[in-house]
């Protein structure tokens, strides 16, 4: 991974800290919170088939993420590309700042959806399409889900199905207690981020790939919202996110690609259950077609997943946060950089992420408390 280029003295405003907000509540896609809903997206190819096909959601706005590989092309009516140049332009702190070749790039697109408004971002990669008729989230209003309790480490593979799987990011240790967990039943309250299963090759750790040959199902399981205290990994391939977690959409820079996601998804845990928020998984929306990988490398870039996360939980659940996003998110790194699983060229980063972010939002009054701007729209898309 290349390292984030050298940085000049930030003249950004001083960060506003960024309180809590209720969760939204939210429906089935067809609704009226039309065009203020974004896809987000980061490739180094020109738009792909399964890209092609996001474009045909009409409520939502597709945006590609590019990157200096990423070839020249005139993009297909709907896709807002964020080249090179435009980065550059419209971010010039936070592009120079971040690394080239690096998927923490795709922050820019998330940022951008921010900046022009968005209640809702849906998460996803160039190789993964939506799954016809395409629900983005469950519709929840009203829907008994399945809550699950119980242990530190809960394997939502197993509950939809998929039998010794794990998702990638899940601690070695902890594989060999991967039945399917305890359950009751629950409304799906305070749902602020939802990740979707896929079929197709879902995201599983090199480890599985390099030892099973079987093809992996899941099965049109009830959704699982998962309590305080317990954690499951969750990535950036089918994942909606409402805007009270916007902060926490930040990508890490100086970890690997393959940890980046995984990272940010264990801090975003932590620190929804301090705003009494919650994660909940659901049955496949969308399929993936997976892209070239070299399995051996992808084994050595997930080499922090094997070896960390489980300590790194252990030292984000000794922190002390509160409803202050911006400050939860300082502290989570800050505890990260201290004991070396992320370097200390990441803090600027995210003190840049978090002032662009408030800027964004369109809080008012430098060095004032305000809260993150929140749509009243109840609707999913």
């Amino acid at each position: 991974m290349q390292s984030p280029a050298r940085r000049k003295k930030s003249t950004d405003a001083p960060r506003r800290a960024l309180k809590s907000c209720a969760p939204v509540t939210t429906r089935s896609v067809r609704t009226s919170a039309t065009r203020k809903s974004h896809i987000v997206v980061t490739s180094i190819r020109r738009p792909t088939v399964q890209v092609r096909a996001f474009l045909r959601q009409t409520d939502w706005i597709t945006t590609l993420v590019a990157d200096l590989k990423t070839p020249k092309f005139n993009p297909p009516q709907g896709l807002e590309v964020l080249t090179v140049e435009r980065q550059r332009r419209d971010w010039p702190a936070f592009a120079q700042q971040l690394p080239w070749r690096h998927y923490s790039r795709k922050n820019l697109g998330y940022l951008h959806a921010i900046e022009t408004g968005a209640r809702f971002i849906f998460d996803t990669d160039d190789d993964n399409a939506p799954l016809e008729p395409w629900m983005c989230c469950p519709p929840h209003r009203g829907l008994r889900v399945e809550a699950s309790s119980g242990a530190r480490w809960i394997n939502v593979y197993a509950h939809f199905g998929g039998t010794h799987v794990w998702p990638r990011g899940y601690p070695l240790q902890e594989i060999g207690r991967c039945a399917a967990p305890a359950i009751e039943r629950g409304e799906a309250q305070k749902v602020v981020v939802w990740q979707g299963l896929v079929e197709g090759d879902p995201d599983v750790d090199a480890i599985f790939r390099l030892t099973r040959c079987d093809p992996v199902s899941f099965k049109n399981a009830a959704p699982i919202v998962l309590p305080a205290g317990s954690y499951c990994p969750f990535n950036s391939q089918n994942t909606w996110w409402s805007r009270p977690a916007f902060p926490y959409l930040y990508l890490p820079s100086t970890v690997t690609y393959r940890f980046t996601d995984i990272l940010r998804g264990l801090i975003a845990q932590r620190c929804f259950w301090a705003h009494g928020w919650r994660l909940g998984f659901h049955a496949p929306t969308a399929r993936q077609e997976r892209n070239e990988h070299n399995l051996l490398t992808d084994f050595r870039d997930e080499l922090p997943c094997y070896l960390e996360t489980a300590r790194i939980v252990a030292a984000l659940d000794a922190l002390s946060l509160g409803h202050d996003a911006a400050e939860n998110l300082s502290r989570c790194y800050r505890a990260l950089v201290e004991h070396g699983w992320v370097r200390q060229e990441e803090l600027p980063l995210v003190e840049t992420w978090l002032n662009a972010v408030v800027r964004g939002a369109g809080t008012k009054s430098p060095g004032t408390a305000r809260s993150l701007p929140m749509s009243r729209a109840s609707a999913c898309a």
